[in-house]
């Protein structure tokens, strides 16, 4: 399984396999159906898709939140089906997703984009360092399985949109 996946933005024909890959994935953190169908269902929440000849492997779900006078890009679910993992599915859905973000952020102001996982799930805190996200420091609680929760952030590139809202925000903070 080593030809690359294809990435694709989710359809509404897909939320069921996203669901159900998610609530099996995530079980050890928590109970994420409804949470992950929410998701999936609110403006400024994206989804892609990974496939290989026509099966599904995996998704990444992201959104844009405003935070007063920017947006910020938080990760909220990388998922990847068992037969799938450590083939480089989750490596091409974070790979594609960042690089939409980085799109985005030509046009918009996007100031950060964040995710969060859990000290225990070593494979996700290797992938998300190897593509350049480095943990915050902050204490972002514990899921609900008990784990600690980190809070890694990737630098997106300076862009002229981002380059007037850090102006912006500076001049208001002095």
């Amino acid at each position: 399984m080593t030809d690359s996946p294809q990435i694709r933005f989710a359809q509404p024909e897909d939320f069921p396999a996203i669901v159900e890959l998610g609530a099996d994935v995530f079980t050890p953190y928590g109970c994420y159906r409804e949470t992950i169908l929410n998701w999936l269902n609110t403006a400024g929440i994206r989804s892609l898709v990974a496939c290989r000849q026509e099966s599904f492997c995996g998704a990444v779900i992201f959104g844009f939140f405003n935070e007063e006078d920017h947006f910020v890009t938080e990760v909220l679910a990388v998922e990847v089906a068992g037969a799938y993992r450590r083939t480089g599915v989750g490596r091409a859905l974070m790979r594609a997703m960042i690089g939409h973000v980085t799109d985005i952020s030509q046009i918009y102001p996007v100031l950060s984009l964040r995710l969060s996982t859990a000290e225990t799930n070593h494979p996700a805190l290797s992938l998300f360092g190897s593509l350049g996200f480095r943990p915050t420091g902050e204490d972002a609680g514990r899921y609900d399985g008990g784990q600690r929760i980190i809070r890694m952030e990737y630098g997106l590139p300076q862009t002229p949109a981002t380059r007037a809202v850090r102006r912006f925000v500076a001049e208001q903070d002095s």
